[in-house]
Order: C-alpha cells, then structure tokens, then sequence
C-alpha cells in the first residue's frame, strides 16, 4: 500500500489540491449568505459585500494555481 498513491487518489485531494483554500471560501461564503440575508431582511444593501468576497475568492483561486 503506497500511503502517498492513496493520499492524492482519495479524499479532497483526488478533486482540488488546495482543500483548505476550498474549504475556508465555502465557510465564508456560508457566512457571508447568512449576513446577506440579515441585511436583507433588514432592508440593507448587502451587494458590496458579495462583490468584495467575490474578488477575495478570486484572489484566493489565483494564489491556489500558482
């Protein structure tokens, strides 16, 4: 059994190579609806805020390929 085979075929890491990034933008964009939602509600305008964490997400995205 090659533990690094199985390390790199299975689990997060047979579909993105930077789990932790991919993880840490799906915890923030949970976040992030959820504030929306209050902002929403609450008659507040949320859309700078999806904007900003979008170019974040890019920023991220692109700091992964390289």
């Amino acid at each position: 059994m090659n533990f690094r085979g199985d390390y790199l075929t299975t689990g997060l890491y047979a579909y993105v190579r930077h789990p932790a990034y991919v993880c840490k933008n799906l915890a923030w964009w949970i976040f992030a609806g959820a504030l929306a939602y209050q902002n929403a509600i609450a008659g507040k305008s949320y859309v700078f805020q999806l904007l900003a964490l979008a170019d974040w997400s890019w920023i991220y995205a692109q700091r992964a390929i390289t």
